[in-house]
């Protein structure tokens, strides 16, 4: 490992960024007093983790290492300071091959440390150079005028750098922690008996309250189980009644309101078909009386013409030519009129049939709608009826899977199925009701801990884990109920996002549970953020800097630190399963309703289309009729047009016979006779039809007040059903009102909250009904009862073996604590001793070597307590015998402690070694000779010299200089020396 560069902006006198390039070898800053040299060495102290202002050479707080301006320039808001060190030979203990440590401080006084950019704890930084040789406290870093302290220190203050040097610090650190628990340990050792002593006074008077007590509740919850199970069957059983009722009731409304609005068309029709037939009144009546009219005038022609008849008969010899003549006239014009009779009627049976062609073929259409829309409401039955049997199976594979907790793993499933092992609750995905809106968010917060099986206390969680290695069952995660805490989100962190855009809250105030269970829920749920989109997520964990779990609605989960997870998954929890089975059953509820709805819509259906094809076959017989009528019309004209071309010829015959013309008058009468006469057969005609149209609309009206008649009796029925099923509805919600009182003044529960605590209510039945009654009856009789007994009983008993069980545990830490200590005291003695030793003899040598000759020796001021002993240091330079080290001069002094430095150096390299102004003590013959010992050693360490001496500069490969051309600012200039 080395040092690659330091950099600096901000701290103290760099102003502006400073970037030193360190390379292997010896690297020398100069400059002159005042200038800032001696910051740089300040500045890695600084960033190694020196806390103490005075040692950075500063007055009030930490604040005073920032740039605090100058005449020319404004201070700074911030002092940063970074090493880059490559570390590809892992000297240090980290995967790395280069590692940065940065320090941040700012004038409001926080301060940070970065490790690789990544925001660390000062203890981080400390335990990763601790006992490297490379710390703030280390001894290859001598700030300027420490190097005398090495030899004014006392012997037990100097021992510090061979601790380093050995290698112990970290054991020192671990003895001084393992001492303070120690204390705190024994110290709670004391309280813990005092408490002991308390609780044992106490105890005693409620065991016979608690046993009372135990009794009492034993009989409630007893009565609680039974009572609740049956409320809690008879509120099911009276939920699927009311339902059933409740749909009879909505069907009963829509088919009233359905042949409410038929009966008001219905009647419509009625009413403008009785219009119809009192216009066709009127008109039989005006015709009758047109008829009678007619009649008359037929009578007064039929006179005139007898008389006319008579009086010819004495007027002409040829009366009977004349009078056939006169007949036959009278028969050609009857004919005629009464070709124009029939012809009248053929085309109004003509008109009709071709009115009722036409309408029947507005009928077939209107049959083939109706047909095609009920083999289109059979196959939507059809697909329906399957969809409903496909349903009824999952929801018997769920119920099936939830019962028999198939979706649970082997372990977990053997552990809950297991009468025999107590204590054992559930899953705590089986503890928990979930809105289905939360489902996937919750499933995918809990993650595997879906199956985690909680339960009373480790004693239960140890025979669970016991009875699964004996059986080889697999494994199982348990949550004991006595331990597990919770964990919340920090009130401000949660009072900064609740009003962010796609917040919905946090996982366990999502939820429903048991109330006992709430440390667990909050452990697992508690600390969890669910937001609505992945955008939301993406927003709230940058808010809170990824310090907690943050999932979406849909199943996307960003974890602590800022790890993203999503997608699909095709496995099924018991949470999905429950889900699953909830949406199966709204789905039946709902395939249900359209199946009545399909059902009644047949039903209507068929019903207009045999109303139609009635009426389709009431049709095809008019057609026949009206046929048949039109055929006969034809037949009858063609008879009377060949009957009137014989009467015809016979008048020409005749009136060639008389040669001379009938009397005017006669005629004239005659063709009037003829013309009333055709004239009232119309008239008897038309009065024929309109009765016959009479008939039909009467039979039509008839028809119309039976079918209203039949609906008004139906609709009757269906508002007598309609009522009764309301009154029963009224009866269930009241008996089901009742019952929910119950559960909440007797039991202070809800419906949902007794379902899911008794789910065995099924098994109850009616011999259960007397279990309640003896059961009031046994409470009855015990009279008072302090409830609080067990709970307090229970609370002191459990604080009193909690308290001895920690007495023991505390105890057996105390000795664990007191054996640590021991072997790591022997480890310190062992190291130290051995590096002393090493360091003793080295030290001796580079004495002789730096003095060129002499005598330097290290001496242990108590050898028998080497934990304690201080380091003695005696130097006798070439051709002196001194009693004493303070006796030597000032340079002697440096040359002795650097002989010490270097001493310890080779017998633990570091990886740098930074030096301030060691040498400034030297002579130019020490100067050289110290430069010559460390060009000797720059292939082991890197050198770092602050300096003033020109011949210390020889010995540099990379020469920096530091200036202070502008007022209060330090720049930096480099110059790199070859050969």
């Amino acid at each position: 490992m080395y040092l690659k560069n330091i950099k600096a902006h901000g701290f103290k006198s760099f102003a502006d960024k400073i970037d030193l390039e360190i390379t292997k070898g010896i690297t020398a800053i100069v400059g002159p007093n005042g200038s800032g040299k001696s910051n740089v060495v300040d500045a890695v102290r600084w960033v190694l983790g020196e806390q103490s202002i005075k040692a950075l050479r500063g007055n009030n707080g930490m604040t005073d290492v920032i740039f605090s301006g100058s005449d020319s320039r404004q201070s700074q808001n911030r002092a940063v300071v970074s090493l880059t060190f490559d570390n590809s030979d892992h000297y240090l203990n980290s995967e790395f091959n280069e590692i940065e440590i940065k320090r941040v401080v700012y004038r409001t006084g926080e301060n940070d440390y970065y490790l690789n950019n990544t925001k660390v704890r000062l203890k981080d930084i400390t335990d990763l150079f601790i006992d490297s040789g490379a710390g703030k406290e280390s001894f290859n870093i001598i700030s300027q005028g420490a190097v005398g302290n090495v030899i004014n220190n006392k012997p037990e203050e100097r021992r510090t750098i061979f601790e380093e040097a050995a290698g112990v610090l970290k054991y020192k650190k671990r003895k001084e922690e393992s001492l303070k628990k120690l204390d705190k340990t024994k110290e709670n050792i004391s309280k813990i008996q005092l408490v002991i002593d308390e609780l044992i006074k106490t105890l005693e008077p409620l065991k016979e309250q608690n046993k009372l007590a135990k009794q009492y509740l034993q009989l409630k919850e007893d009565l609680e189980a039974t009572e609740v199970s049956l409320i809690v069957k008879d509120i099911k059983d009276l939920n699927v009644n009311y339902q059933q009722h409740q749909n009879q009731v909505d069907l009963l409304k829509e088919q009233i309101d359905r042949l409410s609005n038929i009966s008001a068309t219905e009647q419509s029709n009625i009413e403008k078909n009785k219009l119809k037939s009192l216009k066709l009144d009127d008109e039989i009546s005006k015709i009758n009386e047109e008829l009678l009219a007619l009649s008359e005038e037929i009578t007064s022609l039929e006179t005139q013409k007898n008389i006319l008849y008579e009086r010819q008969k004495y007027q002409s010899e040829d009366s009977v030519l004349t009078q056939n003549i006169l007949y036959t006239k009278e028969q050609i014009s009857k004919i005629q009129n009464q070709i124009k009779t029939i012809e009248k009627d053929k085309q109004y049976y003509s008109q009709k049939l071709q009115q009722t062609i036409v309408n029947q073929n507005q009928l077939l259409m209107e049959i083939e709608n109706f047909q095609k829309n009920k083999l289109e409401i059979t196959n939507e039955m059809n697909t329906n009826n399957k969809n409903i049997q496909s349903c009824q199976n999952l929801i018997s594979i769920n119920k099936s899977n939830i019962e028999n907790n198939s979706r649970l793993p082997h372990a977990v499933k053997s552990i809950i199925t297991n009468n025999r092992l107590s204590g054992i609750h559930n899953t705590i995905g089986n503890l928990i009701s979930i809105p289905s809106e939360y489902n996937n968010a919750i499933d995918i917060a809990l993650g595997n801990n879906t199956n985690t099986i909680v339960v009373d206390d480790t004693e239960s969680a140890k025979k669970a884990i016991e009875y699964l290695k004996k059986n080889s069952l697999g494994r199982a995660t348990f949550f004991p109920i006595n331990i597990i805490k919770s964990k919340k989100i920090l009130p401000e962190i949660l009072q900064k996002i609740e009003n962010i855009k796609g917040f919905i809250g946090i996982a366990s105030n999502l939820i429903k549970f048991d109330q006992k269970y709430r440390n667990i829920i909050e452990n697992q749920l508690g600390n969890i953020i669910v937001v609505n989109t992945i955008d939301d997520l993406n927003n709230i964990a940058r808010e809170i800097n990824y310090q907690y779990r943050v999932v979406t609605l849909s199943g996307e989960i960003q974890y602590t630190g800022g790890a993203i997870s999503g997608g699909t998954s095709n496995i099924i929890s018991s949470i999905k399963e429950k889900h699953l089975l909830e949406k199966n059953e709204e789905q039946l509820l709902d395939l249900e309703t359209i199946k009545t709805k399909l059902e009644q819509k047949m039903q209507d259906n068929e019903n207009k289309l045999q109303v139609l094809l009635k009426e389709k076959d009431d049709n095809n017989s008019k057609i026949i009729t009206y046929k048949e009528q039109t055929a006969q019309k034809e037949i009858r004209i063609n008879d009377c047009k060949s009957e009137l071309t014989k009467l015809n010829s016979e008048l020409v015959n005749v009136e060639s016979q008389l040669n001379h013309t009938i009397d005017n008058t006669l005629n004239d009468i005659i063709e009037n006779l003829s013309q009333k006469i055709a004239l009232k057969n119309q008239k008897a005609n038309f009065l024929h039809q309109l009765k016959d149209e009479k008939n039909e609309l009467f039979n039509q009206i008839t028809d119309l007040e039976n079918i209203v008649r039949q609906k008004n009796n139906k609709y009757n029925q269906h508002q007598q059903e309609l009522k009764q099923k309301e009154i029963e509805l009224n009866k269930i919600d009241n008996r089901l009102d009742n019952l929910l009182l119950t559960l909440n003044e007797n039991y202070a529960m809800t419906f949902e909250k007794a379902e899911k605590l008794f789910p065995n209510y099924e098994n109850v039945n009616e011999t259960d009904r007397i279990k309640v009654i003896d059961l009031k009856n046994s409470i009855s009789k015990l009279g008072m009862v302090n409830l609080g007994a067990p709970a307090e009983y229970e609370r002191i008993n459990t604080r009193y073996e909690f308290l001895i069980s920690q007495q023991e545990d505390l105890t057996k830490s105390s000795e664990e604590l007191m054996a640590l200590i021991t072997e790591m005291d022997t480890i310190m003695v062992d190291k130290f001793q051995k590096t002393f030793t090493k360091i003793q003899e080295e030290f001796s040598t580079v004495f002789k070597q730096l003095f060129k000759g002499g005598k330097g020796i290290l001496k242990l001021t108590n050898p028998d307590d080497i934990l304690h002993t201080g380091v003695e240091i005696i130097a006798e330079p070439p051709g002196k015998k001194l009693n004493s080290i303070a006796l030597l001069s000032g340079g002697e002094k440096t040359l002795t402690a650097i002989a010490l430095l270097f001493a310890i150096l080779n017998i633990k390299p570091v990886p740098f070694c930074i030096l301030d102004e060691v040498e400034a003590a030297l002579d130019e013959a020490n100067v050289d000779t110290f430069g010559k010992y460390l060009e000797s050693k720059k292939n082991n360490s890197q050198f770092i010299l602050i300096t003033h001496k020109k011949k210390s500069m020889e010995y540099a490969d990379v020469l920096y200089g530091i200036t202070m051309q502008e007022s209060g600012v330090s720049k930096l200039v480099s110059v790199k020396l070859e050969n």
